[in-house]
């Protein structure tokens, strides 16, 4: 992947980064990608031309303070029973559950379940949840992990 058509964006070098995340955030129909690391700061890199011909562009934002939650990993796997979504965390501060979402269109989600989370930790907790159900007419599902912390804000992941 490229900047500018000419400067990398190397993806796999990941120490002390978070898997990138890719969506249209800007509401414009065009991808654009965000990778944050260990300090706060999440790189964002936004698509400036059109989806035939993408270019994309950086972009900074900065958070002001750490999340409550360090997230190393978030995978789904289909299986003959339904989807089943696996989460790893390092830390979590103040964390009070998980809500799960689904989605068929990536526009609507629905809560399909919560899972308890470890509360305050440093500890490493593996976390599993299964999805029975996919949606009728879908050949696929997009899902939503959301942190409720105790004074009831969530954390979209």
């Amino acid at each position: 992947m490229t900047t500018d058509g000419t400067t990398a964006i190397n993806m796999n070098a990941a120490n002390g980064y978070a898997a990138p995340a890719i969506s249209d955030l800007d509401g414009d129909g065009l991808l654009d990608l965000l990778v944050g690391n260990a300090n706060g700061t999440v790189y964002r890199y936004e698509q400036a031309q059109s989806a035939t011909t993408p270019i994309i562009m950086p972009a900074s934002l900065t958070t002001a303070a750490p999340l409550p939650v360090v997230l190393t990993s978030f995978t789904g796997q289909k299986s003959v029973a339904g989807n089943v979504l696996r989460w790893v965390t390092t830390s979590e501060t103040t964390s009070d559950y998980f809500k799960v979402e689904r989605s068929a269109d990536g526009q609507d989600f629905g809560i399909i379940g919560h899972l308890a989370a470890a509360g305050t930790t440093t500890a490493t907790h593996n976390y599993q949840f299964g999805d029975a159900a996919t949606p009728v007419g879908t050949s696929y599902s997009l899902f939503l992990l959301r942190l409720a912390i105790e004074n009831a804000l969530f954390l979209s992941y």
